[in-house]
């Protein structure tokens, strides 16, 4: 038990929650101090560093599964669900720089919460296997682009701030448009997350009604 627990794979997938509390530390130390320009811009620049190493692991620890032969129920479940953990600590980050509202991250936390207290841990209990949702997929690959793009604004604005010493019209412009175009990527993103659930539960009809009975 202790192997299917401790191998490389899964120390992988548990390193993303690690690097999802280090992502919000970087900006909660952003937050609460004055900071100088120079700083600031550091600490964005590690900020997408850190996620984008756990994006990395989120690849690495199923293709070390399958080399080491490591591809465990355990290993299986704990990779999405480590996943869900990082995005939402993510955005919890989001909602707390006021890019992205209450109203998009709470459907996106009921999602997660529904799918590992629930959802698959009723499907264990059945003795079978989520079926595969390619909705899912894109959702996931949806929110790391766009929260790429999001840190990488946040870094262009802070280099722009330093480098041309931008006055504080223009600053409350970029704001805006940073604002609107944070507002249309999580209004994509919480309209997937529902959408794959959807997806998820019409696909499951049958055994959800069965172990129901």
């Amino acid at each position: 038990m202790k192997k299917e627990i401790l191998n490389f794979a899964n120390i992988l997938s548990l390193s993303r929650v690690f690097f999802g509390l280090v992502f919000l530390f970087l900006f909660c130390y952003y937050i609460n101090f004055n900071l100088s320009n120079i700083a600031i811009l550091i600490i964005e620049i590690l900020s997408l560093v850190v996620f984008i190493i756990a994006i990395i692991t989120d690849a690495l620890d199923g293709y070390f599964a399958r080399k080491n032969n490591n591809v465990t129920n355990f290993g299986k479940h704990l990779d999405p669900l480590t996943d869900s953990i990082f995005f939402i600590i993510v955005f919890f980050t989001f909602l707390i720089l006021k890019l992205m509202p209450l109203y998009f991250f709470v459907p996106i936390l009921f999602r997660e919460l529904f799918m590992h207290i629930f959802f698959r841990p009723f499907f264990i209990s059945k003795g079978q296997s989520l079926p595969a949702n390619i909705y899912g997929k894109i959702k996931t690959i949806f929110q790391s682009i766009f929260s790429i793009m999001i840190l990488t604004i946040l870094i262009l604005k802070q280099l722009l701030i330093i480098l041309i010493n931008l006055n504080e019209n223009t600053i409350i412009t970029y704001n805006f448009y940073l604002n609107i175009t944070a507002y249309i990527f999580f209004s994509i993103i919480t309209f997937l997350s529902l959408l794959s659930l959807t997806i998820y539960i019409i696909q499951s009809k049958k055994i959800l009604i069965k172990g129901s009975n």
